[in-house]
Order: C-alpha cells, then sequence, then structure tokens
C-alpha cells in the first residue's frame, strides 16, 4: 500500500510519472507532487464544476422536447461538439482517458465511492414523476442515466457523460424560480462526483496514479461546507440567541408530522426546550470541528459519525431527511475506518493539515456550499394550494401532486405573491436578521406579531416572479387534468423525499379541476399553542382545458 509520502511510478513514460521519479530520486522531503496534483485537481474542479453548473442550466423551451440529450446538442451547436470530440479522442489516443478503475491506486474503494455516489443521484432523477409543466417524461434520458451508471462501474471516463445528463435533467427543477432552495443537498453529493470528474481529467493527462488526492480534497470539500455554516452561525451570534426549538413549530405548519395534533407537537416542544443550549453547542462543534478534521483519523471519524446524528436530529426538528447528505457522510465514515473499505492511502499526514486548514478555510469561494445560518422565530408563513374541482368540491392539494416540484411545494417559499403586508421571515420561520429575531424572542399577541411585521418586515411582492407562478401553475394542471397522473410507476420507485410534508391529499384523476387558490396562513407559536393568526387567499387561477405555452 502507497502512503501520502511515496510517490506511485506510473504504467507510461508520461510527464507526469516522470516527474515524480525525478522527485523521488531528488531524494525530495516535501512531497511535492501531492501539492502539485492537488492544485491542479483544484483548479480543474473550479473550472469544471461551474462549467457543469452552467452546462446544466437549458432555455426553457428546450425541456419542452422528448430527447434531452438531442436538446443539449442543439443548443450547444456543431462547433463545440467537434472540439469536445477532438479533444476526447487525442486523450484516449496520447493520454489515460480510457484506463479501468484498476489502473488507479486503490481502485477497488474508489469504485465502490464513486459509483455509489453516482447511483445516489441517478436514482431520484430516473424515477420522478412525469413532468406536467413540460409534458413530458424524458424517459429515454432517464434510461440513458442508468445506462451511463452501469458504463461507469466498468469504465470511470463514463462519469462526464454521466454528470452532464444528471446536470441536464435536474436543470429542469429550476427553470423557473419558483422559491426556495431544494438542491443543496443534492449539489454536496455532486460537487464530489465532480471532484472525481476533475482528478480523473488531471490523471489522464499526466499519468499520474495518486488516488491520495481525490481523498484528500473531497474531505476538505466535505468538511469545508460545514464549516461554512458554522462561520454563518457565528457572523449573526447564532449561539447567543437560541430558540433552535422553534423550527418545530413551523415545520409542523408546513405538514411535517401534520398526523399529529397541535397540543402534541407542543408538548414535544416542552420537552426539548430544556436541551437548547446543548443542541447548539454540539451543532457549533461538529460543523466547526470540521477545520480540524485532519488533525488526526480519530477525529475525522468522529466529526462523520457526529454529522450523520446531527442530520438525523434536523429530520425530527424540520422534516428535511437530507438522505443524499447522510450517505456521503457515511461512505466517507466507512473509507476512514472500516478494515475493508478503508481509505488506501495515509492522508492524515502532519504536512497535510496545514494545506487542509487553508482549503477548508477558503470552500466558500471554490467549494461554494450553501450558507446555512439563520435565525429560528415563532411566526412562519405558509402557502397552501386549493384544488377547485369540476364536481364542486375544494380539495387542499399535497405537494406530491407537483412532482418533480414536490419539494418546491413543500418549501412553499412564495411570499413574492403577497402585495398587501410586508414578511417577517422566509420558509420554516427562519430569517437572518437579528433585528427580527429579538422582535419575536418573547411572547406576544397577533395585535403585537402584526405591529413588529408593519415596523420590521420587508415587502416581497414581485410581479414578474407572481407571472411565472402563475403560467406554472395553469400549464402543470391543464396538462394534468388531459393526461392525468402519467409516470406513477416510476414515482413509485423514487427514494425517500427530501422535505417532508403531511399536508393534502391527492385527488380523483378523473375529476378535472377547475381552478386553482393560493392560500396564505400566518401562524405563531406562543410557548402554550400554535395559532393561525391569520388565513388569507393571495391567488386564484382558472385553468384554461386549453394548454399554455411554457413561458419565457
Amino acid at each position: 500500500m502507497n502512503h501520502a509520502g511515496s510517490p506511485v511510478a506510473s504504467t507510461s513514460g508520461s510527464w507526469g510519472s516522470r516527474f515524480d521519479r525525478w522527485m523521488h530520486d531528488k531524494g525530495a522531503r516535501v512531497d511535492v507532487p501531492f501539492y502539485v496534483y492537488t492544485a491542479a485537481t483544484l483548479l480543474a474542479f473550479v473550472l469544471m464544476d461551474r462549467a457543469m453548473e452552467r452546462f446544466g442550466k437549458m432555455p426553457l423551451v428546450l425541456y419542452g422536447q422528448p430527447w434531452l440529450v438531442g436538446a443539449q446538442m442543439e443548443r450547444l451547436g456543431w462547433m463545440p461538439l467537434l472540439v469536445l470530440v477532438l479533444g476526447c479522442l487525442w486523450l484516449a489516443r496520447r493520454g489515460h482517458l480510457l484506463a479501468g478503475w484498476a489502473d488507479w491506486g486503490g481502485g477497488r474503494e474508489l469504485r465502490l465511492f464513486v459509483v455509489g455516489l453516482g447511483a445516489l443521484m441517478v436514482w431520484p432523477f430516473a424515477t420522478y414523476g412525469f413532468n406536467h409543466f413540460f409534458d413530458q417524461g424524458h424517459y429515454a434520458s432517464r434510461l440513458m442515466l442508468i445506462v451511463l451508471l452501469g458504463l461507469s462501474w466498468w469504465r470511470p471516463v463514463f462519469i462526464f457523460p454521466l454528470l452532464a445528463l444528471l446536470y441536464t435533467v435536474m436543470g429542469q427543477l429550476s427553470v423557473y424560480a419558483l422559491g426556495g432552495s431544494i438542491l443543496a443537498h443534492k449539489l454536496q453529493v455532486l460537487h464530489v462526483l465532480n471532484l472525481f470528474a476533475a482528478a480523473w481529467f488531471v490523471r489522464s493527462l499526466t499519468g499520474h496514479r495518486r488516488v491520495d488526492v481525490f481523498w484528500f480534497l473531497s474531505l476538505c470539500l466535505v468538511a469545508g461546507a460545514y464549516w461554512v455554516a458554522f462561520l454563518a452561525k457565528m457572523q449573526i451570534d447564532w449561539f447567543g440567541y437560541g430558540k433552535t426549538f422553534h423550527a418545530l413549530p413551523a415545520a409542523y405548519a408546513h405538514g411535517w408530522l401534520g398526523f399529529l395534533d397541535a397540543e402534541r407537537i407542543v408538548a414535544f416542544v416542552d420537552l426539548i426546550r430544556p436541551f437548547d443550549g446543548v443542541m447548539q453547542f454540539a451543532v457549533l462543534l461538529f460543523e466547526g470541528g470540521c477545520l480540524l478534521i485532519f488533525s488526526h483519523r480519530r477525529v475525522a471519524a468522529a466529526l462523520l459519525a457526529a454529522l450523520v446524528v446531527f442530520h438525523t436530529g434536523v429530520f425530527l426538528l424540520f422534516g428535511f431527511l437530507f438522505w443524499t447528505w447522510m450517505a456521503l457522510d457515511a461512505a466517507l465514515l466507512a473509507l476512514v475506518v472500516s478494515g475493508r473499505m478503508r481509505m488506501p492511502v495515509d492522508v492524515f499526514s502532519r504536512r497535510n493539515l496545514f494545506v487542509s486548514l487553508l482549503l477548508i478555510s477558503s470552500a466558500a469561494w471554490w467549494a461554494r456550499p450553501p450558507v446555512l445560518g439563520w435565525f429560528d422565530t415563532r411566526v412562519n408563513y405558509t402557502y397552501k394550494i386549493d384544488a377547485h374541482m369540476a364536481d364542486g368540491t375544494r380539495v387542499r392539494l399535497a405537494p406530491q401532486f407537483f412532482a418533480p416540484y414536490e419539494d418546491v411545494f413543500t418549501m412553499a417559499s412564495f411570499g413574492y405573491l403577497v402585495a398587501d403586508h410586508p414578511l417577517l421571515v422566509g420558509p420554516y420561520g427562519v430569517s437572518a436578521d437579528r433585528r427580527v429575531a429579538e422582535a419575536l424572542r418573547e411572547p406576544t399577541d397577533a395585535a403585537g406579531l402584526l405591529r413588529i411585521e408593519r415596523e420590521l418586515g420587508a415587502a416581497r411582492f414581485d410581479a414578474a416572479r407572481s407571472a411565472d407562478f402563475a403560467n406554472f401553475i395553469k400549464r402543470f394542471v391543464a396538462n394534468r387534468n388531459g393526461s392525468g397522473p402519467m409516470g406513477a410507476t416510476w414515482y413509485a420507485l423514487a427514494p425517500p423525499r427530501q422535505f417532508w410534508s403531511f399536508d393534502g391529499s391527492l385527488p380523483d384523476a378523473a375529476v378535472p379541476i377547475h381552478a386553482i387558490t393560493v392560500v396564505e396562513q400566518t401562524t405563531y407559536f406562543d410557548d402554550h399553542r400554535i395559532a393561525v393568526v391569520r388565513e388569507q387567499e393571495v391567488a386564484h387561477f382558472r385553468i384554461d382545458s386549453q394548454v399554455l405555452a411554457p413561458g419565457r
């Protein structure tokens, strides 16, 4: 087994292998090749990660085509495609693009890790519900995801088309800024896959076989995401405010644990309230401790295990089941501690600690993780979608009705529809404004809440986004009226939802929907009960029988 301080000879006479041997012959006391390949891989990752993000954002109209690969080719044009093909042919002939897993040190562990993460992404994007907004199932593209995943088990080079197609399929979820940040947990896994693609590209050019570079940067990337969240909390003095138990009443308003009555939720809040300070300290310890994840192998293992427990707590409080994030942390934990699936090289050396401190502390720039720092407050705004059926009934729609946009409608960040009053907080009752948090620290009555809202709230109404929302609802429901709940079999195979809600129901598909009403509910937790202090309609749309254009 080769360790970080022992350069590994390549199987060819490429400049990368010659550079490794030259440094070894010079008896370099510092592992220069490791840092050179780390810098090259990091640069390749930054470029590739940005490129994949741009690549996945196709124009809206192209998602109306049944074959997404063809849509992307049409978008790119023949010249970029020709350059890409010629570049791949050159790397295949002159480089190491087509090398197998066994050609890279630690191939078995690497293959299980990378293809396993790929499966985490293919599963939801191969099984999502029929997209009635575009009136497409994109079944051929989803089948190709499964094929490319299988091919990536055979050869690492297939990670490139797999990622390109994953970003393309995922792009349909954000073609409209409907509301809510719903992809952070998926992007974390995709970032690691992008990192592997970058590492394989550098390996294809240089011929080096140093897998320790990838393991080192993967841990830096994951630790950096938690470190950025830690900094965000420290900057707003999150620990001094407390009140994390307010998250549960807010999540309940969004439908989490909706099968329970409000009194039981209040009782559970009273149960966890005394442990608020302990929970906050633990979160800061776990997230902040990630800066020192390379101080020792046991420290890394303890942190990764604690982070899986942390995400379990997030699920209990918010109903956010970030199973992709948890699986990534668990896989890294297995690599660190397991005898069968261990890190094949030692990246926990003293000389790597200083570099890791630089990379983890600068992760906000090169890794661009989500900034997760806010105050949990007593007030919450939720937006319920009611369907007016052709038989005269009115049905509150479950978020799953809008699959594959169910996470968007669970998050329900639709404050831009509200024109008659300002808003104090975002979805799930969160705010990064210390003034708002302090004003809501102590309980008050409904009149006091509305006064605080007038004084500190912000106008969120946005006419353009409201028009986009109306177009989305009208087109989605009109298409569903015409075709029914297509793709239900695929959706039954989908993984667990990441944002859980037990609110609403699925209406009888045989009865058309004639209109949609959006109802805003303002709820308030006063330490004793969860009360609805305002309920009003903020939008109403008639559903035409004619299918609408996708919009801008």
